[in-house]
């Protein structure tokens, strides 16, 4: 729900702190009530569905990442923008997986999701990459060899390797997709947010975050 007043990312954001705070003071009640697991349930949908209607909520969350806000080019950035969500699908006991990258329709390729498939071999620490597909228009490439750009790497030439030489894969899959929302909260402090946050409490917080049956992706 959007309005009283406020602007679209402004309610966005607000949401998605209230939305975060919660599930972090849930946290360690967890596994304790069905009922507090159902609200997990709902409030990690909410997020997710938060997320999707934030424009550049990934890239910039990408660019606050230690990790990753060096791995992807200038070019990459105007690509990213398109990038609605991430998501990992798991396969064989956490060895297997498979990141997948949502995007909406744009003017670079075709595809609208991007799978990168990943094997990790405990006994000897080996991980396996296979290469992404991407159907890119013509002349649109964002890699080296397509797209005669300055910087030295681009984040699209990892998606298309068969090489994780920097650990990309696992640090996506762990560590930024658990950090996301928190890094991309982290552009917005101070009286704003505050103001923002109060705002929000003063709706009925019930209503507005958990009922979602008149929401789609």
């Amino acid at each position: 729900s959007v309005g009283w007043g406020m602007g679209n990312e402004e309610q966005i954001v607000a949401d998605l702190k209230v939305v975060s705070d919660r599930l972090k003071n849930d946290e360690s009640e967890r596994g304790r009530s069905v009922a507090l697991k159902i609200q997990e349930m709902e409030l990690i949908e909410k997020r997710r569905k938060l997320v999707r209607q934030q424009n550049g909520f990934w890239v910039k969350a990408m660019s606050r990442d230690e990790t990753l806000s060096g791995q992807f080019s200038t070019k990459d950035v105007e690509i990213l923008k398109h990038l609605v969500d991430i998501r990992t699908e798991e396969k064989q006991a956490d060895q297997e997986f498979t990141i997948v990258f949502v995007f909406n329709e744009n003017s670079f390729f075709r595809n609208l999701q991007i799978c990168k498939k990943v094997t990790a071999h405990r006994s000897d620490g080996f991980i396996r990459v296979e290469p992404a597909e991407i159907s890119w228009y013509e002349n649109k490439q964002s890699t080296s060899a397509g797209a005669q750009i300055s910087d030295s790497f681009s984040f699209f030439e990892w998606l298309e390797s068969d090489e994780d030489l920097m650990g990309i894969a696992l640090h996506i899959r762990g560590e930024f997709l658990s950090a996301a929302v928190d890094l991309f909260l982290s552009e917005f402090s101070g009286d704003d947010l505050f103001e923002t946050e109060t705002q929000t409490e003063d709706q009925d917080e019930e209503s507005t975050l958990l009922s979602s049956d008149d929401d789609e992706y």
